[in-house]
């Protein structure tokens, strides 16, 4: 596996091509980290039994999903759209859409 210091790759990627590398939200804001850990929490338990990976638990609070009840509102084009949910995390919700 291939491992590279992001500083430097960062430099690299300005240096030779003239761009900036944007950093995730989550790694650099401490308080958008904290904001969606504490959202996570207040998930019906029935919506974090289905482990959802922490991307697709991201994308459903956006989409103000935290019940079953919630997700039943949502429509399935709104779920496919949604940054943060794949396939997998699809097939786990579709029972739950009406």
């Amino acid at each position: 596996m291939f491992y590279y210091n992001i500083e430097l790759f960062e430099q690299f990627c300005l240096v030779l091509f003239g761009l900036t590398v944007k950093q995730c939200e989550l790694k650099t804001n401490v308080d958008a980290k904290s904001f969606f850990e504490s959202e996570i929490s207040n998930m019906d338990a029935r919506i974090l039994a289905l482990n959802l990976s922490k991307p697709a638990l991201r994308a459903l609070i956006r989409l103000n999903v935290y019940s079953l009840l919630d997700l039943g509102k949502i429509s399935r084009e709104s779920l496919v759209n949604a940054h943060g949910l794949g396939p997998t995390s699809l097939v786990k919700l579709e029972p739950f859409l009406t």
